[in-house]
């Protein structure tokens, strides 16, 4: 049975063929007769977020007006559905339903009675837990916050814990785990995933990867750590269901993208192939570095540049960084941002700061809704230590990110515009006081806050970009950089902002559309009324 993804009503064909469920997906039916599928079944019948909460079964030969509803969420959801939890071995086990209170919060329930049962079992376990899998009966949990069990063991944030799924069900109120893997402060768990008889679980230390193998049978559970590169940004990019065979990746700002093939039991690794180099690596080097935050808080972060380079403050930099959801940000390969800026003498410094998952859910939690200035004063500091550093200075020195990181450098824009010569906003949030109202908005409170709210709303107000463009201020240029075809972050919040510069005399302001450069519309011009009095100015970038 698959989750369906559907057109909208209106458009929806009345027919869907059943194919056979086979595989180890999660949302497969329990039989070959039967899908399970969550849509927007009448009009409008959507979440806040937007998305669907209504889940219905449907069986071989019905049309879509026969499904029958098995399962609805709330209309508050960020999202919901029921669907099923199979094996690695294809086998159904039972059905299992979700409901996402918020983006980091979720109410996990079980039907151990089979696809009929009606009960469901929701474990006393923290919303915020995410559950990461079935494995040979046990089920793996990454902890967000800490818990204590019944016995009064507690179990720290970030702890990836596993205990036995079926006796759980049977007595939800003594579950008891077991500690898997334990980060400490350096480290954070990226993901865990499954080959026929191994449990692979991906984590960071001090923002390089790390991979290990567990195997669990008579003996309790038991691992290894895969002799893959360190050093280095690895993915696990495939698994085998029917082996213990596996394919990563790994690379850095100066390292193509390498294959590996490795075997999850014996713990054998061969590199398969890499792809070309597609700049000169010659005389660059990476260093991580730990600048100091305004609360003493370290925060490190890479930079790729020229070895043996003079520090006289004239080195041009490009600074990014994300700084939400607990994504982690490591070093990529890159052929254009080497041949055409590290090759020319440019550097690149790649920060890691709080609201990312570099260093687990505490890391992210720091960061959250009106902890959010944390975010943006990791940023300045490390601007500030490569300044201190004598790598660049102000008139050298340029920002870029996009999406989050969007939202990140509009602030910076508009919070210290003295500090930067350039910056680059991509794809981005601009608009905190509505962003609920625009496209996928309202889904992300959990991140940003709640507009509506006395404290929350007061808070983004007061770093909003757009409601903090202020007049007499010289700005560093902007470039804004959208896409159209961004279901999540559309190009209002851009387009609104780069409007307001026009309309504040800004000519400059330029905007990238896909692949065109182009104007930005004289649209959405509900310019905060303290920001029209006067006009702002806007310096030209200079330099490299």
């Amino acid at each position: 049975m698959a989750t369906v993804t559907t057109m909208p009503v209106s458009a929806q064909p009345q027919m869907i063929t059943v194919a056979k469920a086979i595989g180890s997906s999660p949302n497969k039916a329990p039989d070959e007769n039967t899908m399970y599928v969550t849509r927007e079944w009448m009009p409008d019948e959507v979440a806040a977020s937007g998305y669907d909460y209504v889940t219905k079964v449907l069986k071989r030969g019905q049309s879509l007006d026969q499904a029958v509803e098995i399962f609805r969420g709330d209309k508050e959801d960020v999202s919901a559905e029921r669907s099923v939890l199979r094996g690695i071995d294809g086998k159904y086990v039972m059905d299992t339903s979700y409901r996402r209170l918020d983006f980091f919060n979720t109410e996990r329930a079980f039907y151990p009675n089979g696809h009929t049962d009606t009960h469901k079992v929701v474990l006393p376990l923290p919303t915020t837990a995410t559950f990461g899998g079935y494995y040979k009966g046990q089920a793996i949990y990454h902890l967000k916050s800490d818990w204590t069990s019944a016995k009064g063991t507690v179990f720290h944030s970030g702890a990836i814990i596993a205990f036995d799924l079926k006796a759980a069900l049977a007595d939800p109120a003594h579950v008891e785990a077991l500690v898997l893997f334990k980060p400490n402060e350096h480290q954070c768990v990226k993901g865990t995933t499954q080959t026929k008889n191994r449990l692979l679980l991906s984590s960071l230390s001090n923002v390089t990867s790390e991979v290990r193998s567990f195997g669990f049978g008579k003996g309790g559970w038991s691992s290894f750590k895969l002799a893959l590169p360190e050093n280095s940004t690895l993915s696990l990019t495939s698994s085998d269901d029917e082996s213990d065979s596996l394919f990563a990746f790994s690379e850095g700002f100066l390292e193509p993208s390498t294959l590996f093939y490795a075997d999850a039991s014996s713990g054998k690794v061969e590199k398969i192939k890499s792809t070309p180099e597609r700049f000169d690596g010659q005389g660059l080097q990476v260093q991580q570095f730990w600048a100091t935050s305004k609360d003493g808080t370290k925060v490190p972060y890479f930079l790729a540049a020229r070895n043996g380079v003079k520090l006289d403050g004239t080195i041009p930099p490009i600074l990014s960084a994300y700084g939400g959801f607990e994504v982690s940000m490591q070093p990529k390969y890159s052929a254009s941002l080497g041949k055409l800026w590290l090759e020319k003498g440019g550097a690149f410094a790649l920060a890691n700061i709080r609201g990312g998952g570099e260093f687990g859910p505490k890391w992210h939690q720091a960061g959250l809704k009106t902890r959010r200035q944390r975010v943006y004063d990791d940023f300045e500091a490390v601007a500030q230590d490569l300044i201190a550093k004598k790598v660049t200075s102000t008139p050298r020195l340029g920002i870029m990110g996009g999406s989050n990181g969007g939202l990140l450098m509009g602030v910076q824009l508009t919070e210290r515009p003295d500090l930067w010569n350039a910056v680059v906003i991509q794809v981005p949030l601009l608009d905190m006081v509505n962003f609920t109202h625009l496209s996928a908005g309202a889904s992300w409170q959990g991140e940003y806050g709640n507009p509506d709210d006395p404290v929350e709303g007061a808070f983004l107000r007061s770093n909003s970009p757009y409601h903090n463009v202020r007049a007499g201020v010289a700005y560093p240029e902007p470039f804004f950089e959208i896409s159209t075809k961004d279901d999540r972050v559309g190009p209002v919040h851009a387009r609104k902002m780069a409007a307001l510069f026009e309309d504040m005399v800004c000519p400059s302001t330029i905007m990238r559309i896909s692949r065109a450069v182009t104007r930005p519309p004289p649209t959405c011009r509900n310019t905060p009324a303290a920001t029209r009095s006067n006009t702002p100015t806007c310096r030209k970038a200079h330099g490299q």
